[in-house]
């Protein structure tokens, strides 16, 4: 009788606690939450802009410091580096706080940008955008985790729908900003200019960013750190980057050195997720993150998204100045109806997602108009219009905004509030992944394609020509006729192949819908004030008591009756049990909960 009662108990309390998701307890008022989210965006777009504005400087940073053969790693620093460190960053930032640690990841930043404008050497200058890159790839995972913390779950999806906005608009004034110093200003200014920025952004997260702290000693918080874990998954990130960046282009796919990192990173990561199942007492990424079929989902699609998306920023500015003779400024200029449709349509879904709470069906929308337009991309000639490009690039960049937050989303509600954080960076370190893996794969693919059509539409053609057009596409427009039409459609017969494989992943990102579950967020005004909230929670905390103690008596005079059969240790084992059961199912109903803070119920209707 008394199990009948706590059951029904802890199912009400779980219910309440769903229709309360802290909707009184948020941690900042509107104000300041739009102050502190305008920081986290201006330092993300800051990071963000780092990765792309030194493309147009590196001919006045080649003539200055010289080293034009390490010229590419000047932008290879700074993006390995700023991917090898977010698998820990959400662990970090629930350990010892989310300011403690964007604090940090700002001053590393800024430090390496300052030691950038500073280099007087290439060496130096890699090495400081390595370092540069160690704190700035942190911004986008804060970003989010922090507007997890700080808003409501109806704000939280415009936030982020306006942060996801931020990285696709800062990817577009890269290239012009750099242009801009490395002509007027000097390009040291490409690194200096960061500085001031970063220094307003962080007083203000300094001032208004009021979050409770994380309990515990320093030393307490440093034993939790899962150091062993942490070292693999770098270690096994680094050999996947550096195999990616050298094959193709400082050695072949086949070479021995490629193919040893790729094995060693196999290896780590197979040792890593031994660690975090078996042996991490605080793991980087817990098991029970997948055990949940959304969050698990989620990972997944995240990881072939980023197969597609970075193929097709990629590959299509070579495509229009290969097949069109555009020059690279007009060819970024002819991406940006692919990157606005994507970040307009990234914030109108944020906004569709507050009004409808639907977020399966946007997943599944978003992932079939990608497999189209993957498609359709993929039957481009040298004869299409420009029309027909820029149809199939805005469907491809509106399928693309469509799932970028439902994906986001719907891992975030899935996850108990504790784990938003780690759950967060993972999201964003798969999404990283996939596009190394995407980008490796659609090389290997385009490569061997071009070069067998080149053989058979140019069987005369030489070996060093062949290599020089490859190491230099602008020389193909001062080739013979010819030859030049021989080279455009091997081109296209190369892209064509590799945009069909791509959509083969967002084709399995629809298929694993299926299995996700429906969730849809409805957002209703709760009848409880605080106090009668705070009234509510007190009765059941007495009841949680008085439901314990009748159970715990239970057990003591089944123990005494039964004194003849059952040991002394078993009766305090039984004891314990009985004490403890209430508790455990409160922690139990505590993981169905989401993170987030607003005054909303969450309800979930499977199929």
């Amino acid at each position: 009788m008394s199990n009948t009662t706590s059951e029904q108990h802890v199912r009400s309390r779980s219910v309440g606690s769903l229709e309360s998701q802290q909707g009184d307890n948020l941690p900042l008022r509107f104000a300041h939450v739009v102050l502190v989210f305008t920081a986290l965006c201006l330092l993300t777009f800051l990071s963000t802009l780092e990765t792309t504005i030194v493309s147009t400087a590196a001919p006045a940073i080649a003539s200055s410091l010289g080293g034009l053969d390490r010229l590419s790693w000047m932008a290879n620093a700074y993006m390995l580096s700023s991917t090898i460190g977010l698998p820990v960053i959400g662990r970090l930032s629930d350990t010892f706080g989310r300011l403690p640690v964007v604090l940090a990841a700002g001053i590393v930043f800024m430090g390496g940008n300052a030691l950038c404008g500073a280099a007087q050497s290439m060496t130096m200058l890699i090495i400081a955008r390595a370092v540069a890159g160690i704190g700035g790839g942190c911004f986008g995972a804060l970003n989010f985790i922090i507007t997890c913390d700080i808003s409501s779950l109806r704000l939280r999806s415009i936030f982020q729908g306006l942060a996801a906005a931020v990285f696709a608009i800062s990817s577009i004034v890269g290239p012009l900003l750099g242009g801009v110093f490395a002509d007027d200003l000097g390009w040291r200014w490409s690194f200096y200019f960061n500085l001031p920025f970063g220094i307003v952004a962080l007083l203000i997260l300094c001032i208004w960013l009021r979050l409770p702290p994380p309990t515990g000693s320093t030393r307490e918080k440093l034993k939790q750190i899962d150091y062993m874990g942490s070292f693999l998954i770098t270690s096994a990130t680094v050999c996947l980057l550096l195999a990616t960046s050298w094959g193709g282009d400082a050695y072949a796919w086949s070479s021995p050195v490629v193919i040893i990192l790729f094995v060693a990173s196999a290896v780590l990561t197979a040792a890593f997720w031994y660690v975090e199942f078996r042996i991490a007492v605080d793991p980087i990424m817990p098991r029970r993150l997948f055990r949940r079929c959304n969050v698990g989902i989620s990972f997944l699609h995240h990881l072939l998204f980023g197969i597609p998306y970075i193929v097709t920023i990629f590959y299509m500015p070579v495509w229009f100045q290969v097949v069109r003779g555009d020059s690279a400024t007009r060819s970024g200029m002819k991406m940006l109806p692919l990157i606005l449709s994507s970040s307009l349509v990234s914030v109108a879904v944020s906004g569709i997602i507050s009004l409808t709470g639907h977020i399966v069906p946007l997943i599944a929308l978003g992932s079939m108009g990608l497999t189209v337009s993957m498609s359709l991309l993929g039957t481009l000639s040298a004869t299409s219009s420009e029309t027909t490009e820029i149809l199939y690039m805005v469907l491809s960049g509106v399928s693309a905004g469509i799932v970028i937050q439902p994906m986001l989303f719907s891992a975030q509600l899935a996850t108990h509030k504790k784990d938003i954080g780690v759950t967060t960076t993972l999201l964003v370190f798969f999404r990283y992944i996939g596009s190394i893996i995407g980008i490796s794969i659609c090389s290997a693919v385009f490569n061997n394609v071009i070069v067998d059509r080149i053989h058979k539409n140019l069987p005369d053609i030489s070996e060093d020509q062949l290599e020089s057009i490859r190491s230099d596409i602008s020389t193909i427009s001062s080739q013979p006729d010819d030859v030049r039409i021989g080279i455009i459609n091997s081109f296209v017969d190369a892209l064509n192949t590799t945009l069909f494989i791509c959509a083969l992943f967002p084709a399995i990102m629809v298929i694993l819908c299926l299995a996700m579950d429906r969730e849809r967020i409805k957002f209703t005004k709760k009848s409880k004030g605080k106090k009668a909230e705070a009234a509510s929670e007190t009765k059941m905390d007495t009841e949680d008591e008085r439901s314990a103690s009748t159970m715990a008596s239970g057990m003591q005079e089944i123990c005494r009756d039964n004194q003849t059969r059952l040991s002394d240790e078993v009766c305090v084992l039984g004891m314990a049990a009985a004490c403890t059961e209430v508790d455990t199912n409160d922690e139990s109903s505590d993981e169905s909960e989401c993170g987030g803070s607003e005054e909303v119920a969450l309800h979930r209707s499977l199929g």
